[in-house]
């Protein structure tokens, strides 16, 4: 072979064509020739090459199913896409090729005479259109695979979420049971804030109302449309975005968590690696982000040494989070489970109560700071860490108890802080500052954990215990691990490690924050 380089023989511009057709006719009001489409599919073999004998086929059997019809629509339709996107790659690459062959140099090069010249260049542009070659045929063998597999939801997501099927395409999204109204209206809005937003075009109100109506509209949506709305915003939308919402360590608009949690809960993994550049996703105050090896869960909780929950707290000032979390653990050891969930995505999801009790989601990413929750323990886990992460990440849940934001908004809470937000159901508060409002609270603490409930108990530095080694921390905050046959308390110290045990004396004497927890 010699160079100059032929481009491929099927023109991108017409396979888009084709594919174009297919989604305008797709998505016409009333019957579909479904016959029709078949011949269209057929006559782009005539100019796909390699494709040739499978396009045709997704439509075969399918019926007058307008869903059914939409999804091989949408399948072809982004197979031709893809295959066009193909054909520019290679195209550039010969002209490439090409370049450089009309531009070689004709004067002696190394030492060599031009002939042999040449003739190393010849040989360097052959082994170049190799690789092009190779990886042209690569994306063929990858889309036969796919057609053979037939028209499937997940690849016609795919092709939304990377972009391959343009937005004309969104009616078809009726094929993945997606309301392609309300796509187009989410995206209608974003852009529409974006602009008014940097042009300084909204009032203080008006740009809270178009806020308060874009979050209205999310609320409402299949979390899977969070794919197809990432794959329609380039990345200079999305950049726009994250500065005028503010991220998550320092947001300019109320609720922006609504915002990321709903479009890092859907969007695909490449999805969340293309945000994790654009936008900063993860809570002010963690140092050293990464992902951690550890498993999400690892039961059983109950019974470890160490904490119960499989994690201790680090150096962040919210034992009382963690108290907490070792308490309600304590008494439902399944309760991870049901507030904590890996999207499988490289996002974690973690359940928070609002002020009526009713459950939200908050979505983090799957990186942890290194000065986070520490895993360890016997059955070490991260859970209780990225429940920690997407408190800190939260807007309006518990961050802030001491008017701070991120983790620093975690610090210094006491034995009833944020339990409706946890839990959605207030604790009872047996003690106070070392005032009782219970007339015995060892005995209601006692029939608590009797009850299966979890306790929680801060000292404020008004009483000390000395319990040599296992002295009691001022101003921390513990949870019951365990009542001894004797009637000591042994109290669980979130550190993962100087449990106290206190008799019933100096339990009432040295338990100054005491609350029983409801769930």
């Amino acid at each position: 072979m010699k160079p100059p380089y032929d481009p491929y023989e099927a023109k991108s511009s017409t396979v888009r064509s084709y594919a174009d057709t297919l989604v305008t006719k797709s998505t016409l009001v009333g019957p579909i020739n479904t016959t029709a489409l078949q011949n269209k599919a057929k006559a782009a073999e005539n100019i796909t090459g390699e494709l040739t004998d499978k396009l045709d086929e997704p439509f075969a059997n399918i019926g007058g199913d307008a869903k059914q019809i939409a999804l091989a629509s949408a399948f072809v339709a982004g197979s031709l896409y893809e295959w066009a996107t193909a054909i520019d790659t290679f195209n550039t690459g010969i002209d490439g090729l090409n370049e450089r062959w009309n531009t070689r140099s004709t004067g002696p090069s190394g030492g060599l005479s031009p002939p042999e010249a040449e003739a190393q260049l010849i040989r360097t542009l052959n082994t170049d259109w190799g690789t092009f070659d190779a990886a042209i045929d690569g994306s063929a063998a990858t889309l036969k695979t796919e057609l053979d597999k037939g028209p499937d939801a997940e690849s016609v997501l795919a092709y939304f979420a990377n972009g391959t099927l343009p937005e004309s395409a969104l009616p078809l999204l009726t094929a993945l049971g997606i309301d392609p109204q309300k796509v187009k209206s989410v995206l209608a809005d974003l852009r529409t804030f974006i602009k008014e937003s940097k042009d300084g075009n909204y009032t203080s109100q008006d740009r809270m109302d178009a806020w308060s109506g874009l979050l209205e509209t999310i609320k409402g949506m299949d979390p899977s449309a969070a794919a197809v709305i990432l794959g329609a915003l380039s990345d200079d939308e999305l950049k726009d975005l994250g500065e005028q919402v503010g991220g998550v360590s320092e947001q300019h608009m109320a609720s922006g968590t609504d915002l990321y949690s709903f479009l890092l809960a859907g969007a695909t993994a490449e999805q969340i690696q293309r945000l994790k550049d654009i936008w900063d996703l993860n809570p002010k105050g963690g140092e050293n982000w990464g992902v951690p090896t550890e498993s999400l869960f690892n039961p059983p909780y109950v019974g470890n040494d160490g904490t119960t929950i499989g994690a201790a707290q680090g150096s962040f000032d919210d034992c009382w989070m963690f108290a907490k979390l070792n308490a309600i653990v304590e008494a439902d050891p399944n309760w991870p489970q049901q507030h904590v969930r890996d999207n499988g995505n490289g996002t974690v999801s973690v359940q928070f109560y609002d002020g009526d009790g009713n459950p939200y989601w908050v979505t983090v990413t799957d990186e942890l700071p290194s000065n986070g929750a520490d895993p360890g323990g016997v059955n070490e886990s991260t859970w209780a860490a990225y429940y920690e992460k997407a408190m800190a990440a939260d807007d309006h849940g518990a961050d802030g108890i001491l008017g701070g934001d991120g983790y620093d908004g975690l610090t210094a809470g006491f034995s009833d802080s944020a339990d409706e937000y946890m839990t959605g159901e207030e604790s009872n508060n047996l003690v106070q500052g070392h005032w009782p409002w219970s007339d015995d609270p060892y005995g209601d603490v006692k029939d608590a954990i009797d009850d299966g409930k979890g306790v929680v108990v801060g000292n404020w530095g008004n009483q000390m215990f000395d319990g040599g080694d296992d002295d009691m921390q001022t101003f921390h905050v513990y949870y019951v691990k365990d009542i001894l046959p004797n009637g000591d308390v042994v109290l669980g110290n979130p550190w993962g490690h100087s449990d106290v045990t206190l008799s019933e004396g100096e339990f009432n004497d040295y338990a100054e924050d005491v609350s029983i927890v409801n769930q």
